[in-house]
């Protein structure tokens, strides 16, 4: 029911995100799970709030470093579903402030706040941007 802010996280039995908390943040430098299970959301309700989990690098594992959710156990996230990616239809303008895709149901699901990423066809060139 509160947000957390751990310096590590490990997960032995089941820790279920409450999806009717709008803006819980977990940070932790990594969340390791020992047969555990981290859920946020499931099938039948799927978390359609935001849910935010933030890595820092405050302390590494001595296997698996830090920044990371993983080991040996179950991941479940469910969120609200919708078509995650799209090719644009247009080329894009360097300082440009908007975008048009291929598929427009993608768009329709967009929201204030959400971020987006635009990947690049070359090796370079990926960013991340706030729709406002």
């Amino acid at each position: 029911d509160a947000s957390a802010n751990v310096t590590t996280l490990v997960i032995e039995g089941m820790l279920r995100w409450d999806t009717s908390q709008d803006g819980l943040e977990l940070t932790a430098s990594y969340i390791l799970l020992q047969g555990g299970t981290f859920e946020i959301g499931s099938e039948e309700h799927p978390m359609l709030l935001r849910a935010t989990v933030r890595f820092t690098a405050e302390q590494d594992h001595e296997i698996f470093g830090t920044r990371f959710l993983g080991g040996g156990g179950t991941i479940r996230i469910h969120g609200k579903r919708m078509t995650t990616w799209s090719l644009l239809a247009r080329p894009l303008r360097s300082g440009g402030t908007t975008l048009q895709v291929q598929d427009p149901s993608v768009a329709d699901s967009w929201q204030i706040g959400d971020r987006i990423g635009i990947v690049s066809t070359r090796r370079s060139g990926s960013s991340t941007h706030l729709i406002a």
